[in-house]
């Protein structure tokens, strides 16, 4: 397993950046990195993939919540992504090339790659091979990580040296069986993975197969902590949590 960094254990993860929309300041944007990196957070972003097979760093799907346009991101090329606008913020959509340029290794990102095919089964691979030709390029402290496997052993398979996490939860959503639910949140495609690191949802952190996958090595983080109380009900429970709402 490629191991994480030793930073990724000296601060906790601002979830989607240290967004605040209160402030002006929308999840996954140059403002939020920026943010988390002046109050000393790790970061953790999410990437959808364009039309044209660029990564970009986004949460949904679609563009409908986030801004003044419809449709997938899918449907998009790169740069006609930029000219669209948050509309908190008002800043452009950013490549995860574009992003990590801003971080320059300044603090550890954890990289979500977001799962392109609607039930967490086997994909394209375009997503994955473009997020492993941008982080074969940085220097910083980094990982990727998904709640689907497919796309995680397939990371492994074509950036073996990047460190890699599994992202997990007891329940799932959309068009999703319960046997791939069942096996989703027993983490029951970890090995093939060759993770490093799962990332399970805090409440879950007690169930068999998350202290199974602490016991054969893997390192644990959390999702998502919003307020002290739960923090302080996971400690000891994982090494590292993600969180937003409060500052930890």
């Amino acid at each position: 397993m490629s191991q994480l960094s030793p930073d990724f254990w000296t601060k906790p993860f601002a979830h989607r950046g240290l967004h605040d929309r209160n402030a002006g300041i929308e999840e996954n944007s140059f403002a939020s990195f920026r943010a988390a990196i002046d109050a000393g957070y790790g970061i953790e972003l999410d990437v959808q993939l364009a039309a044209d097979g660029e990564a970009i760093v986004f949460h949904d799907s679609v563009l409908d919540r986030l801004t003044d346009t419809t449709g997938s991101v899918s449907s998009f090329s790169a740069a006609q992504l930029s000219t669209l606008r948050l509309k908190i913020g008002g800043e452009p959509l950013q490549t995860l090339s574009e992003v990590l340029g801003l971080i320059d290794g300044a603090t550890p990102v954890l990289v979500e790659i977001k799962d392109q095919s609607g039930d967490f089964s086997e994909t394209s691979g375009a997503l994955e091979a473009r997020v492993a030709e941008v982080m074969a390029r940085y220097r910083g402290p980094a990982a990727v990580m998904s709640f689907n496997p497919h796309m995680i052993e397939t990371m492994w398979r074509i950036a073996p040296a990047t460190p890699r996490g599994l992202v997990a939860a007891p329940h799932y959503w959309g068009d999703v069986s319960p046997e791939r639910t069942r096996r989703l949140a027993d983490l029951a495609d970890l090995d093939r993975c060759h993770a490093a690191f799962v990332s399970y949802e805090w409440r879950g952190l007690d169930r068999p197969a998350v202290r199974r996958a602490a016991l054969q090595g893997h390192e644990l983080i959390c999702w998502t902590i919003q307020s002290a109380a739960d923090a302080e009900s996971v400690a000891g429970a994982c090494r590292q949590i993600t969180f937003e709402g409060f500052r930890p």
